[in-house]
């Protein structure tokens, strides 16, 4: 359907634009320190799985640690301003870790280790206005 199309498409445009952001300040930041070449060793794991299992890996693993990975996102803030170099994605990025963390304590997960599915489900009922779409 050409609605499916255009939505694809935006939806498309929600992870790529992310993404160059948040390149952006990356690849300042490493180049600031000097390091960019030793960035991209670092980051090669990634290159390496499927996007589909990162993309899914990472939905199931944010509803776990949230709380932790929040306080990275903090640390990284601060050294970015550190090098002058303040983050305007960063905080967005807080923002939607701090929301999980609310929602966590509010309803806690129904499983350890959730699936994607899981996830997605639980997020949907705990992030939104209105209830998760039907399977």
């Amino acid at each position: 359907m050409v609605g499916d199309a255009i939505s694809l498409k935006f939806l498309r445009s929600v992870l790529t634009k992310g993404m160059e952001a948040l390149s952006v300040e990356l690849l300042m930041s490493a180049e600031k320190q000097g390091v960019r070449e030793e960035l991209y060793a670092q980051l090669s794991d990634i290159d390496k799985i499927p996007l589909r299992s990162v993309i899914d890996s990472m939905v199931r693993t944010h509803v776990i640690h949230a709380q932790r990975r929040a306080h990275e996102v903090q640390d990284a803030q601060r050294e970015l301003t550190s090098l002058g170099l303040r983050s305007t994605v960063l905080p967005g990025v807080e923002e939607r870790f701090h929301k999980t963390i609310e929602s966590l304590a509010a309803h806690p997960l129904p499983v350890a280790e959730p699936s994607v599915e899981q996830a997605l489900d639980w997020l949907l009922s705990t992030h939104t206005d209105s209830p998760p779409f039907a399977a």
